[in-house]
């Protein structure tokens, strides 16, 4: 669906120009004929000026590029804006319609700079604690009142070098005194060069008392940026060894089990991001059978904990196994959330928070980092502190 959109975008823009040319500017002076090509072919222009920038450029992309990219995308949208309202005007040039369209222009471009703004120097930066009590009967009673911080989607291209955002998430998962840390994917955006060993010294400072548990989101699947000019396997390989030489447990299609000093277990489960949506990660999709062998070999009788980055990946379990708790990430809600309700809603069945269907819960993080835009609107970056209680 993303595609269809960016399209239907483009195709609109593209003949908003056009029909301003030919409404307007081809009966101008030659000097302002060439100045409106330069406006319009600045847009494409610097997206072909990033492609061959990151041909040419060894290693991952400076941090003030990928600044300088989101104020492009920012421009792209304010200058969208513009310039279909013009035409718009010029399409209703009938007494005051051109001053009304323009007004309109103002109007929106102010309140998206603005909203912008405020999202990437202010709520991008807030990060907040939620707080979830869930109840289960088959839940071991030396298990009652354990606690779970949940974070995902760190996206560390996305602090742009600095260190603040994640030192204040690790120095928050601390001081709640977790039993068990959860990491639901996407360390990095575009390559593992971007866990440096400052990054990797913060994060391994992270204390749970069982430990902290992690999987792979797509974005740590080398498919992005820098990870491509080597093999996946080495990208993945190359991030693995990171993880644990932080001390997290990273779980690839397996499960560790829990024990508490009665001797009564649970199972932390972490699946890997399915290869079938590797390369459409808003696809809806069903899992049968890739992840049968982690299952298979679980007792059915233990309570387990699945952390799966992507929350398509739900009914697939299901169908597999009883998920009596699944953690996920990856959506962000878009990294905007207004009056309950998200972009998210068009392209994912579940995108937010917490899901139960038939006894078995989904929760599903807004995450921490950003991706694209660094700004986040009304879904500010989010830890999750999860404490299950027994019903028994």
């Amino acid at each position: 669906m993303v595609i269809p959109i960016l399209l239907i975008t483009i195709a609109i823009l593209a003949s908003a120009f056009m029909y301003i040319w030919r409404k307007e500017i081809c009966h101008k002076s030659p000097t302002a004929k060439n100045v409106y090509k330069c406006f319009a072919w600045f847009l494409p222009g610097v997206i072909i000026a990033y492609i061959l920038f990151g041909l040419i450029h060894k290693g991952p992309m400076p941090h003030w590029f990928n600044a300088a990219l989101a104020i492009y995308i920012l421009l792209f949208l304010l200058t969208s804006v513009w310039v279909v309202a013009i035409a718009l005007g010029i399409w209703f040039d009938a007494g005051n319609g051109r001053k009304v369209w323009r007004t309109i222009a103002i109007v929106i471009c102010s309140v998206v700079t603005l909203t912008v703004l405020y999202g990437s120097l202010w709520e991008r930066k807030q990060l907040v604690v939620k707080r979830v009590e869930l109840n289960y009967t088959n839940l071991p009673e030396s298990f009652d009142g354990v606690t779970i911080a949940l974070f995902s989607d760190v996206h560390l291209s996305s602090m742009y070098g600095s260190h603040r955002m994640v030192a204040k998430m690790v120095d928050t998962i601390n001081s709640l005194n977790a039993d068990i840390a959860v990491f639901a994917g996407d360390l990095v955006t575009g390559t593992t060069e971007e866990l440096t060993p400052e990054f990797a010294d913060l994060l391994g400072s992270i204390r749970a008392r069982y430990g902290t548990f992690s999987v792979l989101g797509n974005h740590d699947m080398g498919i992005y940026g820098d990870t491509l000019r080597v093999p996946r396997a080495t990208a993945i390989s190359e991030l693995t060894e990171k993880q644990h030489q932080m001390g997290w447990r990273l779980l690839r299609n397996e499960y560790r089990l829990l024990t508490a000093t009665s001797g009564e277990q649970i199972a932390i489960v972490g699946v890997d991001y399915p290869e079938e949506i590797l390369e459409h990660s808003h696809r809806s999709t069903t899992l049968a059978e890739n992840y049968d062998g982690v299952f298979s070999t679980l007792p059915d009788s233990l309570f387990r904990i699945t952390i799966a980055h992507a929350p398509q990946m739900w009914d697939g379990l299901r169908e597999l196994a009883r998920q009596d708790l699944t953690l996920s990430g990856h959506v962000h809600s878009m990294q905007m959330k207004l009056f309950g309700t998200s972009p998210a809603r068009l392209f994912y069945k579940r995108w937010s928070g917490l899901y139960e269907e038939n006894g078995e819960r989904l929760y599903i993080t807004d995450g921490i980092g950003s991706v694209v835009i660094p700004a986040r609107i009304g879904a500010p970056p989010e830890l999750t502190l999860i404490t299950l209680r027994s019903e028994k």
